[in-house]
């Protein structure tokens, strides 16, 4: 008689928390897994390739060297040294004498969608806008831009002292405002990028700067290759591909150097894989990589056929069962990129 206890569930005779904050906010369940830190893009070192994209329309493969120099918009003999040590992902500028530091915040107008230059409210129109052809427009001349270069004034300045000079520009629409900015901040500020060159960077820069060299394989496509073909870990795969390597590239980095990737051929000697070159592949996946002519692939399988069996004679009395390549088609490794 007297105080009754709420029953409580016990586990091995001790009685279960009643803070279930602790096990994930259910009697019994394990506590929540800790939250994944911050990670931080790999820092550039001397032998890496880089894909420098510069302004957003071209783009490069550098290979990162102590004294290494490289041509970045109109300055031949840029200096690459601040790259090293420097995170992927890092964003430069060019100043006027050529040398590299680190860029700003992207411009607005530069990152402004359409959408929201046409939603301003603009009762102005281009219908009375005449910009000469003879550029009298412009109060500035190419004197008066270079002896602003040659005082040291950057590319945003410059750009805002065109736009002041500009006798229609107050009359433009602020869609065709930005798009003046625009084209001149591409035209005097020279930005780029250092990107890390992973299977996907690689082939949109090949799409954009040579494309026949991977014919015509978009980044999508290249993506959807690796999800169909089931490539992962322990994968034994067949690439036969005329893509400079693009998919034998991709195939081993997803692989990270566990398993074996035969590079197929057809012809005499083996194919070229100068584009998994560029992506920093690691001792383990450049070591997965073997190639092969199809042929002698084709034979190999005919024969472990024959052999992996009770003998010739046995195999040839299943009429069931294929011998040979036929034999081995239901459990051939997946032929990822043609």
């Amino acid at each position: 008689p007297g105080t009754s206890h709420a029953p409580s569930d016990s586990t091995n005779g001790a009685d279960t928390p009643t803070n279930m904050t602790e096990l994930g906010g259910l009697p019994g369940a394990p506590p929540p897994p800790p939250l994944p830190g911050v990670k931080t893009a790999p820092a550039m070192g001397v032998g890496d390739t880089v894909l420098l994209e510069m302004n957003g329309d071209k783009w490069a493969f550098i290979k990162l060297k102590r004294d290494g120099t490289a041509v970045i918009g109109k300055h031949k003999d840029v200096s690459l040294a601040p790259l090293i040590g420097a995170p992927f992902g890092s964003t430069y500028e060019v100043d006027q004498d050529g040398i590299l530091y680190p860029a700003q915040p992207d411009p607005p107008e530069w990152t402004a969608g359409d959408d929201a230059i046409n939603a301003i409210d603009d009762d102005r129109n281009n219908a009375d806008v005449n910009d000469m052809r003879d550029n009298s427009a412009q109060r500035m001349d190419q004197h008066d831009i270079a002896r602003l270069k040659r005082e040291g004034v950057g590319g945003r300045s410059l750009v805002e002292a065109l736009a002041a000079s500009s006798a229609t520009f107050a009359k433009k629409t602020a869609y065709a405002q930005e798009k003046y900015v625009k084209k001149k901040l591409r035209k005097h500020l020279v930005r780029c990028r250092a990107r890390r060159p992973t299977p996907r960077a690689v082939c949109e820069a090949y799409f954009h700067k040579q494309p026949a060299a991977t014919n015509y394989v978009r980044y999508d496509a290249l993506g959807m290759l690796l999800a169909l073909g089931n490539v992962g870990a322990e994968a034994q795969p067949l690439v036969v591909e005329t893509c400079g390597g693009l998919i034998v590239g991709a195939v081993a980095e997803r692989m990270g150097g566990r398993g074996r990737v035969v590079a197929g051929h057809t012809g005499a000697t083996s194919p070229s894989l100068d584009i998994a070159r560029l992506m920093n592949l690691g001792d383990a996946e450049r070591e997965s990589i073997a190639t092969a002519p199809v042929t002698e692939i084709i034979a190999a399988r005919a024969r472990h056929g024959v052999m992996g069996g009770e003998g010739e004679e046995v195999a040839k009395e299943d009429s069931g069962n294929a011998d040979g390549v036929d034999g081995a088609e239901g459990d051939k490794d997946a032929e990822v990129g043609k």
